[in-house]
């Protein structure tokens, strides 16, 4: 008997490195990765970013490899394909006329460049595992009307073997969410094989176009894997993260160096200090990670200040619920966790947290208070960044009576802690009773 083997995915676009979790393996390409350095006809599924794709790419980069046969050839043993975010873009390779990025598809496509936020998913989007984050998004910026074979369609070798064979190749648009005038917000290239009498014989794997949404194209990512296939992406740590001291990680430094110069007696001993550094390390994610690596660097810190934290039983729940006791009375929140690399929060994650108090007092029958935990200008030293919290966010937290914090105050917290100089009860008193935005005082810390 034949053991099922792992499901593997190249992200191409995706600047993470390799992972595997259950029985999903992916690997991450540049696009201008070179040709001999994947062979994408070995993966189950495809994932192209766009945001990433070079102004220029070089001609023997793994961008060229996507012609239409070769596309084709996987879409016929099974390999889907998940095109996220803005496909109308034109692709630009050295000594090459530019030509549009979907050309490799075979097809034409016509675009509307208007957005608008009304949405209509379909029934059937959920068998293209992407019907969670569809319902998800708020609006879009363009739409398909439709699609056109290429001029060169009929030079296509597996069209002429097909038309060989007395049978049809060919693409077949299905509508996964649209706008009221029936255009395409999301839709999947369906290969398909017809006969001469045009009856349906065979039919292929899909093309998934995935738009945005009006999402953070890092956070639309993160949803779209994570629903797609179970993947969870972690940003890679920046310069000046690396350049951070984390609370207990110089004696963990002098002992790592020390056990370096007995490497070879001392191997296993050396292993463990390292996974130590890490753990100790890991509290700084709350200041550069977004999606799920936040929310789940964010429940750690909030454990580490003495709260018990659920994670709720499905995805349309607030991220998190917490718990902590003052006083001798239990004090309830529902969590909305968010980060963006813009300086400034809009007010979508205000209107949402707002919506996961009212459903959790619904759902649970007791108080909750309304706290959003934010990372603001995620990609910048925390030193740099100006409050995400702009006038509407500080009017509105007052009167709704919402908490809202960042991550660094919850970081400089965390800190305070590990120093001996915070007064939990205090410090979780004074957040509960904050309405706006909650910083460290002197009231809560230890002189």
């Amino acid at each position: 008997m034949i053991a099922e083997r792992s499901r593997k995915v190249a992200l191409i676009g995706v600047d993470a490195g390799p992972g595997e979790s259950g029985s999903v393996r992916w690997t991450c390409f540049a696009w201008d990765a070179p040709q001999s350095s994947a062979n994408l006809h070995d993966y189950d599924a495809w994932v192209l970013f766009m945001p990433s794709l070079p102004e220029q790419m070089k001609t023997d980069g793994l961008y060229n490899m996507l012609s239409i046969d070769y596309v084709w050839e996987a879409l016929m043993s099974g390999t889907r394909v998940v095109v996220v975010g803005d496909p109308r873009v034109s692709a630009y390779v050295v000594g090459r006329a530019p030509h549009p990025f979907l050309h490799w598809t075979g097809y034409d496509f016509q675009w509307k460049s208007t957005g608008g936020d009304t949405i209509d998913v379909a029934n059937d989007s959920y068998k293209y595992a992407i019907e969670n984050y569809l319902r998800r998004i708020k609006g879009w910026d363009y739409a398909l009307r439709g699609m056109t074979r290429s001029d060169w369609f009929e030079g296509i070798r597996l069209v002429r073997t097909a038309k060989a064979n007395r049978e049809r190749l060919g693409l077949i648009l299905i509508s996964l969410a649209q706008n009221r005038n029936s255009e395409l917000i999301s839709g999947a290239l369906q290969l398909c094989l017809f006969a001469q009498d045009d009856r349906l014989e065979r039919e292929y794997e899909s093309i998934v176009m995935v738009p945005f949404g009006r999402l953070e194209p890092t956070e639309a990512l993160s949803a779209v894997l994570a629903e797609a296939f179970g993947i969870s992406i972690r940003q890679q740590a920046p310069t000046w993260a690396e350049q951070l001291v984390a609370p207990g990680q110089a004696p963990l430094d002098a002992a790592i160096s020390e056990i370096r110069g007995e490497i070879s007696a001392r191997e296993v001993a050396l292993q463990l200090k390292l996974q130590e550094r890490t753990g100790v390390r890991s509290c700084l994610d709350v200041l550069f990670q977004i999606g799920t690596p936040l929310e789940d660097a964010v429940e750690r810190l909030l454990g580490e200040l003495g709260a018990i934290v659920e994670r709720p039983g499905t995805t349309v729940d607030c991220d998190r619920y917490l718990s902590i006791e003052i006083a001798g009375l239990t004090r309830r929140a529902a969590l909305e966790i968010k980060g963006t690399s813009k300086p400034q929060f809009d007010m979508r994650g205000f209107k949402q947290v707002l919506q996961w108090r009212d459903e959790a007092m619904i759902a649970r029958g007791e108080e909750h208070r309304a706290v959003f935990i934010g990372n603001g200008d995620a990609e910048a030293p925390p030193e740099s960044r100006a409050s995400p919290f702009g006038d509407g966010w500080r009017r509105q937290t007052k009167l709704h009576k919402v908490t809202a914090l960042t991550t660094q105050t919850l970081y400089q917290a965390y800190c305070a802690k590990a120093e001996g100089q915070l007064k939990i009860e205090e410090f979780w008193e004074s957040l509960f009773s904050t309405d706006g935005i909650f910083e460290l005082k002197d009231a809560v810390l230890r002189t």
